[in-house]
């Protein structure tokens, strides 16, 4: 399994470079949104963008369509990164 976390705000110093992500074959922290897509969810993985004060937004929950990112519904052809960089999804906050 193969997690990609995506640090939208923040630096943490353990990010990797597109590169290096196209490469790994585990979970990586990187600050590249282009690995925000459905075409990177494989198996069971995920894909997060996080905020630094924890608030984030799944791929995986994005499929959900249960209403919490979006009242619209989602499929695996939208292009998620480009409704993500319009500011069209709510936020989803840990304490949730």
């Amino acid at each position: 399994m193969r997690n990609i976390e995506i640090h939208w705000d923040y630096s943490n110093s353990k990010e990797i470079s597109f590169y290096d992500g196209v490469l790994s074959k585990k979970s990586f922290q990187t600050h590249c949104l282009m690995f925000f897509g459905f075409d990177n969810l494989v198996d069971d993985n995920d894909i997060i963008v996080k905020k630094k004060n924890g608030d984030y937004i799944s791929a995986r929950e994005l499929l959900d369509n249960d209403g919490s990112y979006t009242n619209k519904s989602i499929r695996p052809a939208h292009n998620i990164l480009r409704i993500l960089m319009a500011d069209g999804f709510k936020w989803k906050s840990l304490l949730e």
